[in-house]
């Protein structure tokens, strides 16, 4: 209940108990009942939803962050490269800033900084900085980084707006740089051809086919487990993903949703001459579930490492194919490119690549376009005389045509 002080000043001050006990002031009246009335309509509205507590604002985002960061629900991975960002550029920008203190405009501002970062200066550089020339080596971070960095940002600026300490996200929706668009690497069928004819493995062959003809990332096709390929329906299951960082199998592969995708009959014919034992369980650890056969890819236990295969395999096999540069990743870009010049609809390609938003095909709409020719040929009518005049017609008159030379 709302109650009143009177002052040495002679005035009364209005005091109240908020919506978590804590007592406080509703401001100084000259009058009695004006101070106990402020009071009573801040008691009300503090205990009424939506109501927040002005204190919580003011502590630094720092001290949110401390709060805030152990309650995400997000993968290992993720939180790996999350909490680099964090420590690299969250954490000496806004640590000792007030909630409440962050503005709008310091968003924009932060975004300009971002797009710019000194490098961490060598120890020769320190000594060129002893010379009065001396001008700071700034590269650019690129418009991808600035995207996660502020995103991390943003996103927990929401989360205090969720969990109640700020009314609104001062930087929601702010204009970030955008991206140059993808210059996407897609192999013609010669090239795979080629690609495939210096691979010196069974295992390698089947890495590189299967990624080109079933379009699985890497994760998904590392913990693709013999009881998902199914033969006999000519379709492969993509419900587990192999998780690097986590060094386990996940349940689900990327953009949460499982899928099935046709298997190619020279897919199937790579996989059948893999060396694959009837085993009961791949020996990694999964996060959720029992496992129910071994690896496609890794029959031996050890599991392939990304990095180390590009290198020892890859790129070798670049060279010896007299292929310009492209990335195992480009191989799930043969994949649609292949799909959609064959004409499989967009759609359809997001399907099956496992596109959470159909935003992330759209890449590939270019290689749908429709060329002009087939354009023209749909709209044409035949050949088209002059317009004759009734009159002229019955007269006899007919349209002139151009007669080639003899």
């Amino acid at each position: 209940m709302a109650w009143t002080k009177k002052l040495p000043s002679g005035k009364y001050q209005g005091l109240y108990r908020d919506g978590a006990g804590k007592e406080r002031s509703a401001g100084t009246f000259p009058h009695k009942r004006a101070a106990q009335n402020a009071a009573s309509a801040k008691e009300e509205s503090s205990r009424s939803a939506g109501w927040r507590d002005p204190d919580a604002a003011r502590r630094t985002w720092g001290e949110w962050c401390e709060e805030w960061w152990p309650t995400r629900k997000i993968e290992a991975s993720t939180a790996a490269n999350e909490l680099s960002m964090r420590d690299a550029h969250l954490v000496p920008k806004w640590a000792d800033v007030p909630l409440c203190d962050i503005t709008r405009q310091d968003g924009r501002k932060w975004i300009a900084e971002l797009s710019k970062v000194e490098i961490k200066p060598s120890k020769a550089e320190l000594k060129r900085r002893e010379n009065s020339d001396y001008k700071p080596v700034v590269r650019t971070l690129a418009a991808s980084s600035v995207q996660r960095v502020f995103g991390l940002f943003s996103a927990s600026l929401m989360a205090a707006v969720d969990a109640e300490v700020l009314p609104a996200n001062p930087v929601y929706r702010l204009k970030l740089p955008q991206r140059p668009p993808a210059q996407e690497r897609y192999l013609t069928k010669d090239e795979y051809r080629a690609l495939d004819a210096v691979l010196e493995t069974k295992v390698d062959a089947a890495i590189v086919g299967l990624l080109v003809g079933t379009g699985l990332r890497w994760g998904e096709a590392m913990g693709l487990h013999a009881h998902r390929v199914d033969r006999e329906r000519r379709m492969i299951h993509v419900v587990e993903t192999y998780d690097y960082e986590a060094a386990m199998i996940k349940p689900y592969p990327k953009g949460k949703r499982a899928r099935s995708v046709p298997l190619p009959d020279w897919v199937a014919q790579l996989l059948d001459e893999l060396d694959i034992p009837a085993a009961t369980s791949c020996g990694h650890d999964h996060r959720v579930g029992r496992c129910r056969s071994g690896l496609v890819l890794n029959a031996k236990g050890a599991m392939i490492d990304a990095d180390n295969w590009r290198k020892r395999v890859w790129a070798p096999a670049l060279e010896a194919a007299e292929i310009d540069h492209a990335r195992p990743h480009d191989m799930r870009h043969t994949y649609a490119s292949w799909l959609i010049q064959s004409g499989v609809s967009i759609k359809e390609v997001g399907r099956l690549l496992g596109h959470a938003s159909p935003v992330t095909t759209e890449r590939y709409a270019h290689l749908a376009e429709i060329p002009a020719e087939q354009v023209t040929d749909a709209l044409d009518l035949g050949v088209r005389t002059a317009n004759v005049p009734q009159s002229a017609a019955l007269s006899g008159y007919t349209a002139l045509r151009v007669v080639p030379p003899q």
